[in-house]
């Protein structure tokens, strides 16, 4: 109960919504492993194209194996790893929707707080 209170705290201080505490499975937290990575690059073979948003796809309906980075998936950057994030990936590939947010050209790290959770993609130095 005291980390529940610590993070709201640490959110109405920051500034940030308490959105930013909850993500697709409801839990709370501000992220952890929060590693280097390449958004949009899910499945970390240093490409981004349409087998990632096929692997989130897999991941989210057919129990498919998760995403080492959770925030490379989130490539809306809402927050929350679901369904929104491959038909942005595809809109970013065929449909020239523009730029995933950062970190989307090279590896880095996430500047938005979520309680995604990332282990560094081996693929990034």
């Amino acid at each position: 109960m005291r980390t529940i209170l610590l993070l709201i705290l640490v959110c109405l201080l920051g500034g940030l919504p308490l959105q930013a505490l909850i993500y697709d499975e409801d839990l709370i937290g501000l992220g952890r492993g929060s590693g280097i990575f390449l958004r949009g690059d899910v499945n970390a073979d240093q490409r981004v194209d349409l087998t990632d948003a096929n692997f989130t796809l897999n991941y989210l309906f057919l129990r498919g194996e998760p995403p080492i980075c959770r925030k490379a998936a989130d490539t809306n950057d809402d927050g929350r790893l679901n369904v929104m994030d491959a038909l942005a990936l595809i809109d970013h590939l065929f449909r020239n929707a523009g730029a995933l947010p950062t970190p989307a050209e090279a590896c880095g790290l996430d500047p938005t707080l979520d309680g995604l959770d990332c282990e560094a993609q081996s693929t990034c130095p």
